[in-house]
């Protein structure tokens, strides 16, 4: 397929999901007020999401910014 052609075909820029993320295993596993505080603080844009890795990381949960971005995208089977 020519590259003109893999840019014409729809499927090629369709979200592809993927497995269930780290963020999807910890909001399991808080607390209902701590999952609800965070599942609102991961929605906001207005949240940095390097600023919610940050303090996940100092509270022992090693999740990326990445990760916490691509569940905010809801491009993983848990979001």
């Amino acid at each position: 397929m020519s590259f003109l052609e893999e840019l014409k075909n729809e499927e090629n820029f369709k979200t592809q999901l993927g497995s269930i993320c780290s963020v999807c295993r910890l909001l399991a596993g808080l607390t209902p007020d701590e999952a609800k505080l965070l599942a609102t603080r991961i929605a906001d844009p207005e949240v940095p999401k390097a600023a919610i890795a940050r303090v996940l990381n100092k509270n022992g949960y090693k999740i990326a910014p990445n990760t916490i971005t691509r569940h905010a995208r809801k491009e993983c089977l848990g979001a």
